[in-house]
């Protein structure tokens, strides 16, 4: 290890939206409460629960509510997990002081105004896009996600609320996940520093066969899959709006989906294995120099000449080495494992595709 004493090297956990709106069990609670009754009034009092089965709401709903639960899962646990997985490998940095720079480094990165204003200004953006849609289709058209509505009389006083209370529960989503996905973008961009020249690697055999570099790859596919995934799901939902309802309201709905899901499935499919670009190369000349040495020191061996006895006990060495280079050659250049990160592409993409084509009347 670096240092006896993890604490001299490692940073409080940065605060994000869901720290600053202290989103703790009662306020997780309230938006619920807030987003039930929001349902509620859309079910039973305007939609009617055949409308709203016939739209397919209740896919939206569920995924709205998935992606909530995964925003405060981001902001509470990814943070405290990148430093608890950095400060258990922190042997992996060349000296004690690369490592406090790397640290501080993406202190500084998690303290940018980006991660505090741009989440605030999608969610306001959001609440109004929600308002002003929804009283220009339903005041207007009478309609709601291109179904056609009663709004007279005490349905439209519900609607009122109905509107407000679901741009408030979208907004407050809109809020914690950007936050979350800013908070990963930047912890992938200080990942993909590792192994450069300004934080180069101490490789050894050692990290190697115990896997410390392992647990880089498995953070780091632990935060861009579940993105991919979801982004991938909510394309879908683009096209399930553009396919589904023929209104101006569902095609700007569809498009929006479809373009920012299809642009972080690219994005985060891109960092995936950028990310640990410097990582794989670090370990790729580690493993070169080791089995250059090897195949030297078998050259050596070679070349000497010994009695009976002493070339028997040669070529048992020469044995060895020839392990010892598999060995080393079998272990992976990358800091997961490329065999299980295919089989899981492969799993989503045959689970999603066909749902994908079924919308082009292709499945």
């Amino acid at each position: 290890m670096i240092n006896d004493n993890n604490e001299d090297y490692a940073f409080a956990t940065p605060k994000l939206w869901v720290h600053r709106l202290k989103f703790n069990t009662s306020l997780m609670s309230i938006f619920f409460i807030i987003y039930f009754a929001s349902w509620i009034l859309s079910v039973f009092f305007i939609m009617g629960i055949d409308l709203w089965l016939s739209a397919n709401r209740y896919i939206i709903d569920a995924f709205c509510i998935v992606i909530f639960l995964f925003g405060i899962h981001i902001g509470k646990k990814v943070p405290k997990n990148f430093n608890d997985m950095i400060t258990n490998n922190q042997e992996i940095f060349l000296t004690p002081n690369s490592y406090k720079e790397f640290l501080e480094l993406f202190q500084k990165a998690i303290k940018s105004k980006t991660e505090y204003y741009f989440p605030l200004l999608c969610s306001v953006l959001m609440f109004l896009a929600i308002l002003g849609e929804g009283f220009l289709n339903d005041f207007s058209y009478n309609e709601w996600g291109g179904v056609k509505v009663p709004t007279v009389g005490l349905n439209r006083i519900l609607l009122v609320i109905f509107l407000f209370l679901l741009a408030l529960a979208y907004s407050i989503l809109v809020l914690l996940v950007f936050s979350g996905i800013i908070v990963i973008v930047i912890i992938l961009r200080s990942l993909n520093k590792i192994g450069s020249n300004q934080f180069p690697l101490k490789v050894t055999y050692k990290d190697l066969r115990l896997g410390a570099f392992n647990d880089i790859g498995k953070f780091i596919i632990s935060l861009s899959i579940p993105l991919i995934a979801a982004s991938t799901f909510l394309s879908v939902i683009g096209l399930f709006y553009i396919y589904s309802f023929n209104t101006l309201s569902a095609y700007a709905i569809g498009y929006s989906y479809l373009i920012f899901g299809t642009g972080v499935s690219i994005i985060f499919s891109i960092l995936l294995y950028k990310n640990t670009t410097h990582i794989h190369e670090s370990i790729v000349r580690y493993k070169l120099e080791m089995k250059t040495k090897i195949l030297d020191e078998i050259e050596v061996l070679n070349a000497s000449s010994s009695s009976m006895s002493g070339e028997f006990q040669k070529y048992t060495i020469i044995r060895d080495l020839h392990e010892y280079f598999d060995r080393i050659d079998k272990i992976s250049d990358w800091p997961f494992n490329p065999t299980s990160l295919k089989k899981l592409v492969i799993t989503l993409l045959s689970s999603i595709v066909p749902f994908i084509l079924s919308f082009f009347g292709l499945g």
